[in-house]
Parts: C-alpha cells; sequence; structure tokens
C-alpha cells in the first residue's frame, strides 16, 4: 500500500537521487567531501542562474569559484539569499563578519552586474527579523540540491554532513524543479506564482525583478555585506573561527591568546638581589653621606605641607601624573613617587585618579589616530594586544592590566585604536589597577620607614613586602595563564 499522506503534493517522481556527504577524517575513517565537490561543479557547470539560499556563506573555495564565474563576460545571473544577520551576538561578531569579506570578494569581481545577495525583509516583524534556515541550491532549473550542509567551511569538511540533489533528466523534471524556485520567490516576495512568472517574462531577468520590487513591505533586499570596521580588524581569520579540517583546541587556544612564557629563574634571583642591593646602598647613602642633613624628615614634609596647602593640589597633581603617563613615563615611578610624597592615603588616591585619567587620554588620542597610525608605534605588539582585547569584555582589559604585555601607554593607545568600549576600558583599567597601585603604595610606605628608621626589623619588613607582593603578582598572573589555557 501506498502511505504517502494524500494532503502532501509530490513534486518527483521516480527520479534519481544523488547524496552528497561531508564526514571528516577521524580515528582511521577517510576524509569524505562530496558536498564540497558538488557545490564547485555545479557552480562550474552554471549556464544561466545560480540560485542559492542558505543559513551562513563564509567558505572561501566557493566564492572562489563564484567569483571566477562572475568576472566571465557571458557568465550566470547569482542570487544569494541569507538572513539579514545569523543568530545571536557571537554569530553576528564572527560568521557575519566573514560572511562581509567574502561578499566584498564577490562584489569586487562582479564586472558585469549579475551578482546579487540579499535577505528576505517582512516590515511587519519591526526590528526582528527572519532568520532564514533553509540549505539549498538551482542551477538553470535543471539541478537541484538540499540538505544539512551550510555554505561554510566546516560543512565542507569538519561537521558531518548530508545533501541531496536531483539533476533533471527531462523537460518534467526541469519543470518540477523551477516550479520550487517560483514558489520559494512567491513566498519571498509575497505575490503568487502566476504573477510571479508574468513579472519574470516582463522583466526577463531574476536579479532586475527582485530589485525592482525592493521597496515592497515584504519581498527580498539587497544585503548590507559591510560590517564596523574596528569589529571586522579584531575578528580572527576563518582558520580560527570556521575551520575547514579539524584542529588541535590546544594550538588554537594559544594562537588566540599568546601565553607569556615564564621567565628564567636566574633573572629573578638577579632582580630581586638588585633590589636588595639598592636599598642597602641608599641605607648607607642615608647614613655616612651629607644626604642625611639635607635630605631630612623635616625638610621633606615641609615641602609636602607647602604643596598640600594650596587648595589645587589636587588638581595639579592628578593632572601632572595623567599628563606625564601620557608621555610615557613609567606608571610604577609615577605612583611611588606620588605615594611617598602625599603618603598612603591621600597618595593613593591621587595615583588611582591621574592613572585613570591618563588612561582615558591615551584612549581619546588612540581613538583619534586611528589603526595604522598607532600600528607604526606598537609595531608587531599590536596584534597581540588586539588579540588580547578582542573579545570586548572588561576582563580582557583586567588581564593586559595585571600582566602588563606592553608599557602601559601603548595598551591606552591601542584600546583606543581597537575601538574597546570605554565603559569596559574605564572598568577593566580600574579594576585591572586598583591592586597594583596599592601594592606599590604599600611598597612605597615601607620604604620610607626603611629609609627614616634602617634598623634591621624595617628591613626585614621591607623585604617581606616585597615578597608578598611579588608572590602575590606571580600566583594572580599563573591563574590568568591558566584561565587563558583551559579556554
Amino acid at each position: 500500500d501506498d502511505i504517502w499522506p494524500e494532503d502532501i503534493k509530490v513534486d518527483f517522481r521516480q527520479v534519481n537521487i544523488a547524496i552528497a556527504r561531508t564526514l571528516p577524517e577521524f580515528k582511521g575513517n577517510r576524509e569524505i567531501t562530496e558536498v564540497e565537490l558538488l557545490y564547485l561543479d555545479a557552480i562550474a557547470a552554471a549556464q544561466t542562474l545560480i540560485y542559492i539560499e542558505n543559513q551562513y556563506f563564509t567558505s572561501w573555495k566557493v566564492a572562489e569559484v563564484l567569483a571566477q564565474r562572475l568576472k566571465e563576460e557571458s557568465g550566470p545571473e547569482v542570487v544569494i539569499i541569507c538572513p539579514s544577520m545569523t543568530g545571536g551576538w557571537l554569530e553576528q561578531h564572527t560568521m557575519d563578519v566573514l560572511r562581509s569579506r567574502i561578499c566584498r570578494k564577490l562584489c569586487e569581481a562582479d564586472k558585469h552586474d549579475r551578482l546579487l545577495i540579499c535577505y528576505p525583509h517582512h516590515e511587519a516583524l519591526g526590528n526582528s527579523y527572519i532568520s532564514l534556515h533553509s540549505k539549498m541550491m538551482i542551477v538553470d532549473d535543471v539541478f537541484l540540491r538540499v540538505g544539512s550542509a551550510n555554505l561554510s567551511n566546516r560543512s565542507m569538511g569538519l561537521d558531518s554532513e548530508c545533501d541531496l540533489a536531483i539533476e533533471a533528466e527531462n523537460a518534467e523534471q526541469s519543470d518540477a524543479i523551477k516550479a520550487l524556485r517560483h514558489r520559494l520567490l512567491s513566498e519571498h516576495l509575497d505575490i503568487a506564482v502566476d504573477v510571479l512568472e508574468e513579472l519574470l517574462a516582463e522583466h526577463d531577468s531574476l536579479l532586475t525583478l527582485i530589485n525592482s520590487r525592493e521597496q515592497f513591505p515584504r519581498t527580498l533586499r539587497r544585503l548590507n555585506c559591510e560590517v564596523d570596521e574596528s569589529i571586522d580588524e579584531l575578528t580572527p581569520t576563518a582558520d580560527y573561527i570556521d575551520p575547514e579540517r579539524p584542529v588541535d583546541s590546544v594550538e588554537m587556544s594559544r594562537k588566540l591568546v599568546p601565553i607569556d612564557e615564564p621567565k628564567s629563574p636566574k633573572k629573578q634571583i638577579i632582580i630581586t638581589a638588585l633590589v636588595l642591593l639598592a636599598v642597602i646602598a641608599m641605607t648607607a647613602l642615608w647614613k655616612w653621606t651629607p644626604l642625611n642633613d639635607w635630605l631630612t624628615a623635616e625638610n621633606l614634609q615641609l615641602m609636602i605641607e607647602t604643596l598640600n596647602d594650596s587648595p589645587f593640589t589636587p588638581f595639579i597633581v592628578i593632572t601632572g601624573f595623567a599628563i606625564a603617563g601620557l608621555f610615557a613615563i613609567p606608571l610604577t615611578l609615577l605612583v611611588v613617587a606620588v605615594a611617598i610624597s602625599f603618603g598612603a592615603w591621600p597618595g593613593s588616591i591621587y595615583a588611582i585618579l591621574g592613572s585613570m585619567l591618563s588612561a582615558i587620554l591615551g584612549y581619546i588620542v588612540g581613538e583619534w589616530l586611528g589603526r595604522k597610525s598607532v600600528s607604526k608605534m606598537a609595531g608587531s605588539k599590536l596584534n597581540r594586544l588586539s588579540k588580547r582585547l578582542a573579545n570586548h569584555g572588561v576582563m580582557a582589559i583586567i588581564t593586559v592590566r595585571i600582566i602588563p604585555v606592553a608599557p602601559f601607554t601603548l595598551i591606552n593607545l591601542v584600546a583606543g585604536a581597537s575601538h574597546i568600549k570605554l565603559r569596559d576600558f574605564i572598568w577593566g583599567t580600574l579594576l585591572g589597577m586598583l591592586p597594583g597601585i596599592l601594592a606599590i603604595t604599600v611598597f612605597a610606605n615601607s620604604l620610607i620607614q626603611v629609609v627614616q628608621h634602617p634598623e634591621p626589623f624595617e628591613i626585614i619588613i621591607f623585604v617581606l613586602v616585597i615578597l608578598g607582593i611579588g608572590s602575590l603578582m606571580y600566583g594572580v598572573k599563573k591563574w590568568l595563564n591558566r584561565i587563558s589555557t583551559d579556554t
């Protein structure tokens, strides 16, 4: 008995069906790329029209073949229908960016105006949009394929896919393929099939017909393939987002988030020894030179009190701090100077506010200069910084503040040139720098005690403070690097 439902119309009977698969090489199984090969062959064989509906469009190989056909003087028309944008925020900032790059390539190749990349529009949806999810292709009304494969690199070699295809062997099958295409277009353009056929005969071109109905409430509209330049610059290549073949996850994470190589223990011991020698030398200068008579606590206190008597002291100190930081004077040196001069409480406030103002000024300058100008100053560090800041998150800013992969001023300029959100930049800078500034303040106060009272007890406290701060920063750095590796 025939079990086919009576209420569902049959379009094709007694036809040969081709099966095209994608299977990656895995555990001894050979790679199968029939999906990709069928796409390339069908496009190469097209005579008059290539009609594609697909959720994604990021396959560079398919784009290469389409570009070659568009460059031909008498090649086929190409109509590609995609959603106006893909799923959520992540896809829109990855797959849509890759699609934009592909579309630009095709538009450059379209020397004879035979390309139309469009999306289904329905005015009644307001700010929402039609999430087109189909994966189908019709060529010259003699070839039809439907299935699971997207026009993405993943579907060509990484994911498991299966498409079915029909190649018309007679006029009846060709008419059935054409009828299917007309039903799809009548749905998109919101017109009856017979009206569509009349309009096609009138315009003698599918591209011309679609363009003529672009202003209707429900229709197909030309897709704006451009994306924000800053997002485009920060988005990695398809090798990371839409790979053709399986990749090693650890290797990919190391490329996306470079992990600093640990410094040698020998170098760290030398640095620690130099710090201790500097403290001993400072103590000797204080004990046995005229510095003991001139640089007295009373004289320093008098100088600071004179400056503090001015009502403009906070403005002067914070502004001077910010300008000095903008001109690449080491931030640590500025924080130490302010902490020693004004003490722990007002000094730390001045340092925090001065650092934030300097960071914001650097961000604004970077935004004004633009990526190309900053790239000349940053050199090879720019791409590394951009990758660390690419997720536009507060956590990325916190990370580069705690683990300074580049000087303070350079990070500010790159962040501005990369158009990281100012809100995220401010919060990330504050949260990332606050612990360090407070730690430096504690260090500076302990240093003052050693200078004023060079007794063994004070020296021991000072050394313990150094070791404590160093251990804390080393632990935080290890933790952040472990997060980068795990994710």
